[in-house]
């Protein structure tokens, strides 16, 4: 039997959900990442470059 969470943050993304991974106590953050082009990537960042960076806690990404 599984049972799932549903949880509403609002904000950046990115700082949102490394701070419900703080006060969560979180081991470990799973998430999905998918590429871009270099140009998009470029203007607008990436998602998972940016969890990369400030997160203080392994992920595990799933492409």
């Amino acid at each position: 039997m599984v049972n799932l969470l549903l949880i509403t943050l609002s904000g950046d993304s990115v700082e949102a959900l490394l701070q419900y991974q703080k006060e969560n106590n979180l081991n470990i953050i799973a998430m999905g990442a998918y590429s871009h082009n270099r140009f998009r990537s470029a203007i607008f960042g990436s998602f998972t470059t940016k969890m990369l960076l400030n997160s203080q806690v392994p992920l595990l990404l799933f492409r």
